[in-house]
């Protein structure tokens, strides 16, 4: 049950999402002393399957949220990680991840981002962000995993809210800044507004009787 399982879901729909998820799987290898087991999901088609050490291939369309729920699932490890596949990691990305966990309240682990022109300083403090996340498996068997009503869109909140309504949260380490290109995966998908609407309306009938202050930042 140690260890550590790094979950990339891919969709590849423009050519240039290829060699971006290279990218994205030959850094995180090349950036960590830590060794992990990397899972690729890939939707639609067969690119990166020599590159993993689980390989799932759904060969019809579903949805994020699915894909990155049979990665976390068909995991034995305990250190869960989603990887977004136009996120790319610097030197010392798991150990930082692992360290906010030094926190006894931390449910979920996360890195500052270029994409928020973060700079980096020695400091882990709450913060929200998740193209990058590490959540242990005892946290999962808390609150579970992702709710796959969700059309990929505000499934990651969803998650947050149950993780924080247990009385953990999310710490971001300021000690690796990631690189990311916003709007290159999910932002990218035809449907992406009406799937926007959809899991808003889910989230706030879900949650709409919910205290929690994180609620109203997030809805």
């Amino acid at each position: 049950m140690e260890g550590i399982s790094v979950i990339v879901p891919v969709f590849v729909n423009k050519p240039e999402h290829i060699p971006m998820t290279i990218r994205c799987i030959n850094t995180a290898k090349q950036t960590t002393k830590i060794p992990f087991e990397l899972i690729i999901v890939e939707t639609g088609s067969s690119y990166f399957g020599d590159l993993s050490d689980i390989y799932i291939q759904e060969k019809e369309r579903t949805t994020t949220t699915i894909s990155i729920n049979r990665g976390w699932k068909i995991s034995n490890r305990e250190w869960k990680v989603y990887l977004s596949n136009d996120v790319f990691v610097k030197d010392g990305w798991l150990e930082c991840l692992l360290d906010c966990f030094k926190k006894p309240d931390c449910g979920v682990a996360t890195l500052a981002t270029s994409q928020h022109n973060h700079k980096k300083q020695d400091s882990i403090i709450e913060a929200i962000w998740f193209s990058l996340a590490m959540i242990p498996q005892r946290i999962f068997d808390k609150v579970g995993y992702f709710d796959e009503q969700y059309p990929g869109v505000f499934d990651d909140t969803d998650l947050l809210l149950r993780i924080y309504e247990v009385g953990y949260k999310e710490y971001m380490n300021f000690n690796c800044v990631v690189d990311h290109i916003p709007g290159s995966t999910v932002y990218g998908d035809k449907n992406h507004k009406l799937n926007f609407k959809i899991g808003r309306y889910i989230l706030n009938e879900k949650f709409k009787d919910c205290k929690l202050p994180l609620f109203e930042k997030l809805r």
